[in-house]
């Protein structure tokens, strides 16, 4: 208190969340004795808050796995920062975000030829090499692994025929 003009004055900074906490309105009240004559005064303080809190992230980095054919203009949504502030004292805060991109499966396979073609004698020894066929995916991981199979034969002429799968040799 100065004596000579009667201003209540802080003798150091006030800290509204300190004080107050999570409470929006904040009022400390504060009795005021005068000695001569003896009078005693009740004066409630008005805290105000000032945006001296910077908001926190819960963590310090969010991970994010996010599908390669998500739409475009698509939202992903992470949680929100907080600060003891109170009203629309915000400053600004920041997280690190780390997004993967996952692959998806859109691309079919490519052989290294359009149309493949071979004979073989009926009468060739078995394990007869019959042709090489060779195909690759753009995409990675398990969706770029490649499955051969052979199709349009008959139970009887399945058997006749045997893959061998060989992924050092390429044509």
């Amino acid at each position: 208190m100065n004596l000579s003009t009667g201003d209540l004055v802080t003798s150091e900074r006030m800290d509204r969340e300190s004080l107050c906490g999570k409470k929006p309105s904040c009022v400390v009240k504060v009795d005021l004795v005068l000695e001569n004559p003896l009078e005693l005064h009740r004066v409630s303080l008005h805290v105000q808050d000032v945006n001296d809190n910077s908001p926190k992230f819960k963590k310090h980095l969010i991970e994010m796995e996010i599908g390669e054919s998500a739409d475009k203009g698509y939202r992903f949504s992470i949680e929100e920062a907080h600060d003891a502030d109170i009203g629309q004292n915000a400053r600004s805060g920041t997280v690190v975000i780390h997004v993967t991109v996952l692959d998806a499966n859109d691309n079919a396979p490519v052989f290294s030829h359009s149309v493949y073609k071979a004979s073989v004698p009926e009468n060739s020894p078995p394990d007869t090499l019959v042709i090489n066929v060779s195909a690759t995916d753009a995409d990675k991981g398990v969706n770029g692994d490649v499955t051969y199979e052979l199709g349009h034969l008959s139970d009887d002429d399945v058997n006749a025929f045997l893959l061998i799968l060989n992924p050092e040799k390429s044509e």
